[in-house]
């Protein structure tokens, strides 16, 4: 257990299945630095018990499909992230999906159904950042920092260097990064 005051700033690696992430530690607050996005896909098309969805998808360390909605709340994320994450074009691993409603340009609100949970699950770092790359990347999101809203609280997303443009056209999206306060829930001495 390390303590950190309100100014201390620590650098630290952690070692994942995804690789090494390196996260900065200032006070409550935690920046990651992100798997870099790829394969971006601008449309993906799902056709669900009579209806078809269009979204977008990207892999930000694992897989994001991402849905753009105006009222995330009136969204049966249960049904149709289940239908959507088992779709034969996300075979063999299937996706991660996210409902997302733009508040403004540089926030967004965000509902996700995740496999291996198979439910909603109540914030998703990997899905705040899909949902965040591919509204800037549609120009829905302005801002190069955004706010995203889920029910577990609130992340941030910085998209240091990103280029619209480039991005759109050659997929690769550099720097992004993720950033949230956290607390101590257990410890153990």
């Amino acid at each position: 257990r390390q303590s950190y005051g309100a100014s201390a700033t620590s650098d630290v690696k952690l070692e994942t299945i995804s690789g090494i992430i390196t996260a900065q530690v200032k006070g409550n607050t935690v920046k990651i630095k992100m798997t870099q996005p790829h394969s971006f896909r601008d449309e993906v098309h799902i056709k669900i018990e009579n209806t078809e969805y269009t979204g977008s998808f990207i892999n930000t360390g694992v897989p994001h499909t991402v849905f753009f909605t105006e009222d995330i709340e009136k969204i049966d994320l249960l049904n149709i992230g289940r239908k959507v994450r088992y779709d034969k074009q996300f075979q063999p691993e299937g996706t991660n999906v996210n409902f997302v409603q733009v508040l403004s340009n540089d926030s967004i609100s965000m509902r996700t159904y995740e496999r291996g949970v198979e439910n909603e699950t109540y914030a998703c770092g990997t899905g705040a950042v899909a949902s965040s790359v591919i509204g800037y990347l549609k120009g829905l999101l302005k801002a190069k920092k955004i706010t995203v809203f889920t029910k577990g609280g609130e992340l941030s997303v910085e998209l240091a260097s990103t280029n619209r443009r480039q991005a759109g056209l050659n997929g690769e999206i550099k720097d992004v990064y993720l950033e949230s306060p956290v607390e101590i829930i257990y410890s153990v001495e």
